[in-house]
């Protein structure tokens, strides 16, 4: 076995805490054994008044004090990749006076206060608790400019730097598989990258008493364009699809973010059809010699006629 430091620990850069996926120039036949351990992670939050914090993926701060511990190893070998980096998580949950409740058909009084249809507890329950969580973990084979595996990994879709319309790691990960490149792939013109996910959401503890809608199916594609003759330039389109788990699944259900994007029928305008779509398209434009960046993002829920 050869251990290798896939990120310099010593340095200061964007991604000195996010997990490495890949391990720089290796060459991808290599059948050597070789695995990096990540240094433990130690976090800690303290929130005095009311529960606050945003983009800590599987960390809930509540008030009072909030511990964050991960850690773990990478391994390849040839083709084949993974990554098991769990965290756990203990939230103190201290009490707090809540925001005042409407008259909503909602059993559990830590759901949201004024909305029945989303699952956005204003908090865990009563009591302090403990999280165990896969973290960044992920199986994966790289092969000639593809990559397909399983992961539980946060994803960050888009160029904003701290909302993405999409995907970012303001909620835990959550398990799916995937199928796109390895990494930028040339096509002549320019470089691509793409991924096309399918998962599995959860609903929490505190929404509803309503089994049958505890589970939803998620399904997006995400395709990014850098064009050769304008260097830092790049643009996208990314697609999400949710819907609750029906009792069979069809090839139609797997292969959602491929419909048209404008639809005739009302009822799918609309959302009547239970699949909640979101649709963006976006670019960025990066100067290094002037420090320039610039992005935008523009994105809707569920069809449109025109």
């Amino acid at each position: 076995p050869v251990a290798f430091d896939t990120l310099c620990a010593c340095a200061v850069h964007p991604w000195q805490n996010v997990v490495a996926r890949y391990i720089g120039n290796e060459p991808p036949d290599q059948n050597d054994l070789r695995y990096r351990l990540f240094y433990p992670s130690l976090q800690n939050f303290w929130n005095s008044t009311r529960p606050s914090g945003t983009n800590d993926g599987a960390v809930w701060q509540g008030r009072g004090n909030t511990v964050s511990v991960s850690g773990g190893v990478f391994a390849r070998y040839g083709i084949l990749s993974m990554a098991i980096v769990p965290s756990v998580i203990y939230t103190e949950n201290q009490n707090f006076e809540p925001w005042p409740r409407m008259p909503l058909n909602v059993e559990s009084p830590f759901a949201h206060p004024t909305r029945s249809d989303i699952d956005l507890p204003q908090r865990f329950g009563a009591d302090p608790f403990t999280t165990f969580d896969l973290g960044q973990s992920y199986i994966r084979l790289d092969y000639k400019g593809l990559a397909v595996g399983l992961s539980n990994e946060n994803m960050w879709w888009g160029p904003a730097l701290h909302n993405p319309i999409v995907m970012s790691n303001n909620a835990p990960g959550f398990p799916h598989l995937f199928l796109g490149t390895s990494g930028p792939q040339n096509i002549w013109i320019g470089q691509i990258q793409t991924r096309w996910i399918w998962g599995e959401l959860t609903e929490s503890d505190y929404f509803d008493e309503n089994p049958d809608n505890d589970k939803r199916l998620i399904t997006g594609i995400v395709l990014d364009f850098a064009p050769a003759l304008i260097p830092g330039l790049s643009f996208g389109l990314t697609r999400i699809y949710t819907f609750y788990r029906p009792n069979t699944l069809t090839s139609d259900d797997f292969l959602l973010v491929f419909q048209a994007f404008l639809k005739k029928n009302t009822t799918q305008r609309n959302g009547g059809d239970q699949k909640d779509q979101i649709l963006s398209a976006y670019l960025r434009w990066l100067v290094p010699e002037s420090g320039l960046e610039i992005y935008g993002e523009l994105g809707r829920g569920d069809h449109s006629e025109d």
